[in-house]
Parts: C-alpha cells; sequence; structure tokens
C-alpha cells in the first residue's frame, strides 16, 4: 500500500505507460524501465508495489490497471477500516 504522497500524478503516470513499446511487459521490466527512463521515483515506486510475477499483456490491459490500482489507493483514506479489511468472518 502507498501513502497519497507516495502516487505518481496520472499524468507521469501516463507518460511513462507511454514510453513502453513491447509487450508483454512484466513488473520487474516496469521498474527497470521506469528507472532507465528517468521516470520519477513514484512512478517507480507505484510498479514495484505491485506483485512481481504480474504480466501486462498490452498497452490496454497496462493502462487500465494501473489506473485501477491508481484510483483505489487514492480512494483508500477515504474508507473506513472495515471496508478496506473487508468483511470479518
Amino acid at each position: 500500500m502507498l501513502s497519497t504522497t507516495q502516487l505518481p500524478a496520472k499524468q507521469d503516470l501516463n507518460e511513462f505507460i507511454d514510453t513502453v513499446a513491447y509487450f508483454p511487459v512484466s513488473t520487474v521490466g516496469l521498474v527497470d524501465l521506469a528507472i532507465a527512463e528517468g521516470a520519477s521515483r513514484q512512478v517507480v515506486g507505484f510498479f514495484n508495489s505491485f506483485p512481481h510475477d504480474q504480466v501486462f499483456s498490452d498497452y490496454d490491459d497496462l493502462a487500465a490497471r494501473s489506473e485501477q490500482i491508481l484510483i483505489m489507493e487514492e480512494e483508500r483514506p477515504q474508507m473506513p477500516p472495515e471496508q478496506i479489511l473487508g468483511p470479518q468472518e
């Protein structure tokens, strides 16, 4: 989980995603590319927080899942703890 101060700006995230030229790409590949391309540490940290076995099949998959995670992380501080943790059984 990233804090909202560690989240990349959506524009920075989209600009980086636009630089990804080859798919499928793994999370490790994205982190390596982000470092090589000089992406912000927030972008590097964002992808580094994903499971390392994650693979993105194409541009649309990468963009959609990244946006979904970004939105979820932005909304997390506004959620009550029981909603973040899920139902207790």
